[in-house]
């Protein structure tokens, strides 16, 4: 497949998830993928996502628990390293306050997932 070039792609295939840019891949876990599509789909400069907002991405947690600060922002750096590996500028900013991050708009991104039903 031959992906547009500038263009973050996430791919959900069925045992896996990669991050693909400019001929560029790598593998993400289920939870920095999730964390990923989050910050992609639903966030932006006015609507930051919280640590409650992905508390769910972090599947040891009951409904009643936080998210700690310090294990979202773990999360936010290896997603940051996963996308430098493949030589995705910086996208990934953090609020004023350092309490929230969002995805900043600058790259098209394209989610794709794998479907294993026959299209006719």
């Amino acid at each position: 497949m031959n992906n547009p070039r500038d263009t973050i792609i996430l791919y959900f295939g069925d045992v896996e998830t990669s991050l693909n840019y400019n001929g560029q891949a790598v593998s993400l876990s289920k939870a920095l993928s999730d964390l990923l599509r989050y910050l992609l789909n639903e966030s932006s400069e006015s609507k930051p996502a919280k640590a409650g907002d992905v508390k769910r991405f972090f599947g040891n947690l009951s409904l009643d628990d936080e998210l700690k600060w310090e294990t979202y922002r773990r999360a936010i750096s290896r997603l940051r390293v996963a996308l430098k590996n493949v030589s995705i500028p910086e996208v990934i900013a953090t609020v004023p306050n350092g309490q929230a991050y969002y995805y900043d708009g600058s790259k098209p991104y394209i989610v794709l997932y794998r479907i294993d039903e026959e299209i006719e």
